[in-house]
């Protein structure tokens, strides 16, 4: 049997098997090749139906055509040639995208993503804004109260606003970037991502940094409102959404000028006394820089008041004056 070599096609031969089909229909392949030199029956028949038929699509498939493509390829796997008439594409495009779905889809799967666009795309998974999450926790340390009093009287030395920058970079360090986790192949599920902080240990290393960092002792619960805010950036930036970066950001710009209350102690005095104590011997006199200073000695008063309120402020003295109690004193006096 002669082997016939195949070369490419012309514009001049495609026009003529144009003509020939139009004349003499899809059946007479061999009368069609023989007015071409050196094609076979089977090429023209395959150069009609893969390129010249005007029924075949040529174009990007829809959404519409691989919703049906998938569902015939269920109910009739591999029967392409059955197929393709149905979704009015050739056999070799119905197959070639069906491998490109399923290619398609196992990565989604294997980055844990299923979404597709109204128009049949693959959409953009939510952005997950590492920066945004880093700079929530920024955000929520300078909100923090005892961080900020610690800073102000450099409780951390002289680089305590730098310690409070490596506090930050400390938090945000607990959890793992959000690229970090790559998934298993067969499950599809990110088994190698290094486990995330809950909400306790984030506020547990908080506190250990204000011990070891600034040698305060903070044990009034404020821990928890700096973890709490940093838990809930983590989540949201997680799947593209910064409502809490963009509240700890209103809430660092508009806290600008307010004073922070001293309402934490150092950690060195929590096994200490307080700085002033209450003497028990209430009985006898005070010997020493200890005793009262009489009310009579106390400078005078420049406010102008009324006669009756000066006559009220002299008696009110007086009683002050005789009344004997515990004495405050200052420690180690």
């Amino acid at each position: 049997m002669p082997v016939v070599k195949e070369r490419v096609w012309t514009s001049i031969e495609d026009e003529m098997r144009k003509a020939s089909v139009s004349k003499d229909g899809l059946s007479q392949w061999a009368r069609i090749s023989s007015l071409l030199a050196r094609k076979t029956p089977k090429q023209c028949k395959a150069r009609w139906s893969k390129w010249l038929d005007s029924g075949i699509k040529k174009i990007e498939w829809s959404k519409v055509e691989d919703e049906k493509l998938l569902h015939l390829a269920t109910i009739m796997p591999t029967q392409w040639r059955t197929i393709a008439p149905t979704v009015g594409r050739t056999a070799n495009q119905c197959l070639g995208r069906y491998q490109e779905l399923l290619d398609e889809a196992e990565a989604r799967e294997s980055s844990g993503l299923g979404l597709t666009g109204p128009e049949g795309g693959e959409t953009q998974a939510p952005s997950a804004d590492n920066n945004n999450f880093e700079q929530s926790v920024v955000y929520a340390l300078h909100l923090w109260p005892a961080l900020t009093l610690s800073v102000q009287n450099n409780w951390g030395g002289p680089d305590s606003s730098d310690k409070r920058d490596w506090s930050a970079g400390a938090i945000a360090n607990l959890f793992p970037k959000f690229t970090d986790a790559t998934p298993d192949e067969k499950t599809s599920k990110k088994t190698n991502a290094p486990e995330e902080p809950d909400m306790e240990g984030v506020e547990t290393v908080l506190l250990q940094i204000m011990v070891d960092e600034f040698e305060v002792n903070v044990d009034d619960d404020s821990g928890a409102d700096v973890a709490t805010p940093t838990m809930r950036a983590r989540a949201q930036c997680a799947i593209g959404v910064f409502d809490e970066y963009n509240s700890l950001r209103e809430r660092f710009t508009n806290r600008q000028g307010k004073k922070v209350d001293q309402l934490f102690k150092k950690a060195e005095d929590t096994d200490q006394d307080t700085d002033w104590e209450s003497d028990d011997s209430g009985d006898g006199e005070e010997d020493g820089d200890g005793a009262d200073v009489a009310m009579d000695d106390a400078p005078p008063d420049t406010i102008d008041l009324e006669e009756d309120e000066k006559e009220m402020l002299g008696e009110a003295r007086g009683r002050l004056a005789n009344t004997q109690g515990k004495k405050a004193k200052k420690k180690g006096s």
